[in-house]
C-alpha cells in the first residue's frame, strides 16, 4: 500500500513537470500557432475544467492551481477545444493591449470607490473595491499607478534624458478608439451607432478633435502635423491597437521626421449609478473638458524599453497644462498596457473628456493642449 502511494505521487510530480514543460513551450509559440481563442464558459468553472481534461488525475488538486492559468490551460487545450466546438470564446492570448483593468476613483478625494474593465465590449463595472497604493503628489503633479512598479518620480526627473529635439519635431495625431463621440450637444448633434456614444462620422468623433488640435500645432505654433483618420475600432472593436500599430509603423517608415505620437481619445467613464461622467473645468463661464495623460509600461510583459522617457515626457506636458490652465489637468494614468508608445520615447495617450463631455468642451480644451504641447517640446 506504502509502495502503491509512493508510485502514484512520483507519477503525479512527473506530470507535473510535464505540464510545466508543455507550458513553457506553448508560451513561446501561442501567438503564432493558436492565436487569439475564445471561450464562452463561466471562467470559475473553466479552470477545473480544463484541468480536468488535461489530466484527470490532478481534477480537484488546488495547488496545481497556482501553475496553471487561464492563458497556459486554453494555449495547451487549443486543440482539444476545437474538438470540443469550444470556439466562441472571449480571451486573448497574445495580450492585445485592448483589455485592461481601469481603477477608478473620485478625483475630488483621490480615492478609489470602483473598478471598471475598458475592454473589447466598453465599461463594465465590477462590484469589488481595491485600495489605491499608487496615488502620490509630486509638486501639483498628481499620479495614478495602476502598476505594480515602485517609481520615484524625483529619480526619473533628474536622471531622465532630456526631450532635446534638434529641430523642430513633426507630430502625428492619430486615434486607435476613432469612432468614439461625445454626448450631443445643440451644436454638434448625432446619432450614436452604439449605447456607448460611437459614430464613423468624423464631425462629430474624435477625429474631429484631432483635426482641431492638428490645426491649433500648425498654424499657430508652425509644427508639420500628420493627422491619419484611419478607423482601428470598427467595424470591429477588439484589436484595435493592433490595427493602431500598423498605421503607426506605415507613418513611421514614410514620415521618418515624426517623433512625437499622439493618440487622442476620450475617456469612457460611468458612475455607480449608470450615468456618463461629464470632466469639466470652467474658464470665464465657457466650458473646457478635462484632459487625462495616460503612459504605457511594460507591465505586461510587452517590449516597451522607452516607457520611463514617455513618463518623463508627460510630467513636463502635465506641468505645462497646469501652468496655461490650472485645473484642466486630470491624474496621470500609468497604466499596465502599453498602448504601442514603444514607438517612440515622445508617445502618449491623451484623453480629451469623457462620454459624458459634449464637443464643444472637447474642442475648446484643444487650445491648451496646442499650447501646454508646445512649451513641452521646447523644452519650457
Amino acid at each position: 500500500m506504502i509502495k502503491t502511494v509512493t508510485l502514484r505521487y512520483l507519477f503525479k510530480k512527473l506530470l507535473l513537470f510535464l505540464l510545466i514543460l508543455i507550458i513553457g513551450i506553448s508560451l513561446l509559440f501561442q501567438v503564432k500557432y493558436f492565436g487569439k481563442v475564445e471561450i464562452s464558459k463561466n471562467e470559475n468553472n473553466m479552470i477545473e475544467w480544463l484541468i480536468s481534461l488535461t489530466t484527470p488525475i490532478f481534477k480537484g488538486d488546488k495547488n496545481i492551481k497556482t501553475i496553471l492559468n487561464m492563458r497556459n490551460l486554453i494555449a495547451i487545450n487549443y486543440p482539444l477545444l476545437v474538438v470540443k466546438g469550444e470556439t466562441n470564446i472571449n480571451f486573448d492570448l497574445s495580450k492585445d493591449d485592448d483589455t485592461i483593468v481601469i481603477l477608478s476613483y473620485d478625483e475630488t478625494k483621490n480615492t478609489v470607490y470602483k473598478e471598471i474593465y475598458e475592454d473589447q465590449n466598453m465599461p463594465i463595472e465590477i462590484d469589488s473595491k481595491k485600495k489605491n497604493t499608487g496615488n502620490f503628489d509630486y509638486k501639483k503633479i498628481e499620479f495614478m499607478n495602476q502598476t505594480k512598479k515602485k517609481i520615484d518620480i524625483e529619480s526619473l526627473i533628474k536622471n531622465a534624458n532630456k526631450l532635446d529635439f534638434t529641430t523642430k519635431p513633426s507630430i502625428l495625431i492619430y486615434h486607435t478608439h476613432t469612432t468614439e463621440s461625445y454626448r450631443p450637444s445643440k451644436t454638434y448633434n448625432y446619432t450614436s451607432i452604439d449605447k456607448y456614444g460611437h459614430t464613423l462620422d468624423n464631425n462629430f468623433n474624435v477625429v474631429r478633435v484631432g483635426e482641431q488640435l492638428s490645426k491649433l500645432l500648425s498654424n499657430k505654433y508652425g509644427y508639420k502635423v500628420y493627422h491619419s483618420k484611419d478607423v482601428n475600432d470598427y467595424p470591429e472593436y477588439k484589436g484595435s491597437y493592433t490595427r493602431s500599430l500598423e498605421v503607426l509603423e506605415k507613418y513611421k517608415k514614410n514620415h521618418p521626421d515624426i517623433k512625437v505620437f499622439l493618440d487622442i481619445h476620450r475617456d469612457g467613464y460611468t458612475t455607480i449609478d449608470k450615468t456618463n461622467f461629464q470632466f469639466i473645468k470652467t474658464i470665464n463661464e465657457k466650458k473646457a473638458a478635462k484632459v487625462m495623460l495616460v503612459v504605457g509600461t511594460d507591465e505586461l510583459g510587452l517590449y516597451h524599453p522607452s516607457w520611463r522617457q514617455n513618463l518623463f515626457f508627460a510630467i513636463n506636458l502635465q506641468r505645462n497644462l497646469h501652468t496655461v490652465c490650472p485645473g484642466i489637468e486630470r491624474p496621470i494614468n500609468i497604466a499596465v498596457a502599453r498602448y504601442n508608445q514603444h514607438i517612440s520615447p515622445a508617445s502618449l495617450i491623451i484623453e480629451i473628456g469623457s462620454n459624458g463631455n459634449t464637443l464643444d468642451e472637447a474642442l475648446f480644451s484643444c487650445n491648451f493642449i496646442a499650447e501646454a504641447l508646445d512649451k513641452t517640446i521646447r523644452g519650457r
